[in-house]
């Protein structure tokens, strides 16, 4: 043995050690006698190639080869239990390791970044292996994992790239958060059942990834999960699943279809943005919110296939990016049939915020009586000619109606007293409006860009005209007002170049002058 750059250890071999670490030791035997050895003893001896281990040896400690980048083999005896937090972490020339029947040990990131471990296989007398154990283990192609393990820990195999394939052990229940972060050598994944919890991340990343089917047993998926998985194709939800979360799916650029089951009740922001190759999303009749920008990013999308209309008005969409109508421009009923001839039923109280935005393959629009409120934007941009609302709606949001450009006609329900911002803005071939007598405010905007409405009959109880409520309104020729109008903005016809006869109440004389000089091409006349 060369005495320069090798040392046999006797008594207290951490301070021999110590006394040596600037003599370049490239050699080390432990005695026999020795069954523990200690946290952090041989960290970052990085000249370190060679340590024989005692025969009686039981523990390697936290942190004890830590760093050693020089050693390349190691064979550890039957008798060790357990190996230590960080044991053999940054221990990039360790190429190949077998492990002892007798352990039953593996503490966390204990091989971290062994980026030249190839493959291991893991006894089944281990029934604990910490966080973030495999970490960073760059080139492991494979790894056979003990039996008995319930849990795959928090990053156990994070960063692990050239994992190629991976069977579960049966008994897995949980698969830890990031604990395939990065995998992007994994082509394909079968989670056995039983598996109930997919927790943050644990498969963000996984690039390679073409084949998943998830477990019948699983309740929880957690944020970012299967985020990036650029080569996914298709997912199917289980029904344990009851909501999917923030950016679940995220990134996973060619998924092309999607199926959520009845149990889902929420779907959470950016849950599927940027899935840019996604045609076809299947809805069960459980949804009941749909988070912000959820489907933003989703540019191919086709097909939007919902179980029943009357769930669909009741989802809340945060946002116009999470309708998904809203870029397929389409809504099918289970069937595959698209809906052109849309009829909101009785049982439906209230239609949401977006529920039918975009729809631009909607021919005509019936609501039942019982619909007592229609939110703001629910058919902005839909396609229909005509429109039945019933009396029982008493209220109807902003814009609700608005960029309708087909639409020819409407009539606004008896019990409506204000007519909200928006609302029919830019139905530009809107001829007519018939407003009751219990309409007290038109709103900003209400009927702005209305290019051939030409007839309207104010009502009685009129008091407020908003900004621009009917600027643009070309062809609007002739209008009236009542005793109980008090306030007509000046910009309330901005742009109505046909308008020439406006009549008010003598009583009005004033507002009648204020009028004229915003519009001194018309008549007014006082009656």
């Amino acid at each position: 043995m060369n005495k320069t750059n090798s040392i046999f250890l006797l008594g207290n071999y951490r301070k021999t050690l110590k006394e040596l670490l600037d003599k370049s030791v490239s050699s080390v035997t432990i005695p026999n006698s020795v069954t523990e050895i200690e946290g952090s003893v041989f960290w970052f001896c990085d000249t370190l190639t060679s340590v024989v281990l005692p025969e009686k040896l039981q523990i390697i400690g936290n942190w004890s080869f830590s760093g050693c980048t020089g050693l390349t083999t190691l064979n550890i005896p039957e008798t060790v239990t357990t190996i230590g937090g960080g044991a053999f972490s940054g221990c990039k020339g360790l190429a190949s390791l077998s492990l002892p029947k007798s352990l039953m040990n593996i503490g966390y990131h204990a091989f971290w970044d062994c980026t030249g471990l190839t493959s291991l296989s893991i006894p089944d007398s281990v029934t604990e292996i910490g966080d973030g154990a495999f970490r960073g283990c760059s080139s492991l192609t494979s790894i056979n994992l003990p039996k008995r393990m319930k849990s795959i820990g928090d990053s156990l195999f994070s960063g692990c790239s050239g994992l190629t394939s991976f069977k579960f052990p049966r008994g897995v229940k949980r698969i830890g958060s990031n604990a395939f972060y990065g995998c992007s050598g994994l082509t394909s994944l079968k989670i056995p059942e039983g598996v109930v919890s997919i927790e943050d991340r644990a498969f963000e990343g996984c690039s390679g990834l073409t084949s998943l089917i998830l477990p019948k047993s699983l309740k929880s998926i957690g944020y970012c999960a299967f985020s990036g998985c650029t080569q996914l194709t298709s997912l199917i939800i289980p029904k344990g699943i009851t909501i999917i979360p923030n950016q679940a799916f995220s990134g996973c650029s060619n998924l092309k279809s999607v199926i959520i089951p009845d149990n889902v009740t929420e779907i959470n922001d950016l849950a599927f943005y940027d899935c840019c190759h996604l045609k076809t999303i299947s809805f069960g009749k459980g949804i009941k919110a749909v988070g912000k920008d959820a489907f933003l990013g989703c540019s191919n999308l086709e097909k939007v296939v919902i179980t029943d209309i009357s769930t669909w008005c009741g989802i809340t969409f945060d946002g116009v990016n999470s309708n998904p109508t809203c870029l397929s421009n389409r809504i099918y009923e289970k069937a595959g049939i698209e809906i052109t001839d849309l009829t909101i039923p009785s049982d439906v109280t209230i239609i949401r915020r977006y529920a039918f935005r975009n729809c631009l393959g909607l021919s005509s629009l019936t609501i039942s009586e019982g619909v007592q409120c229609i939110e703001a934007l629910a058919f902005n941009g839909c396609s229909f000619t005509s429109a039945v609302i019933p009396d029982s709606v008493t209220e109807i949001g902003d814009g609700a109606f608005s960029n309708c450009r087909s639409l020819s006609s409407i009539k606004i329900p008896k019990e409506i007293t204000q007519i909200k911002s928006h609302v029919f803005e830019n139905c530009s071939k809107i001829v007519s409006v018939e407003m009751s007598n219990n309409v007290t405010n038109i709103g900003n905007y209400a009927f702005y860009g209305c290019l051939n409405l030409y007839s309207i009959r104010m009502p009685q109880r009129l008091r407020f005209i908003g900004i621009h409520t009917f600027a643009g309104c070309q062809n609007l020729q002739e209008i009236g007002f009542s005793n109980d109008i008090t306030e007509i903005h000046k910009t309330a016809f901005k742009g109505c170049t046909s308008l020439k006869k406006v009549m008010f109440p003598k009583e009005k004389e004033d507002l009648a002058r204020e009028f004229e000089e915003n519009f001194e091409s018309c008549t007014i006349e006082l009656a």
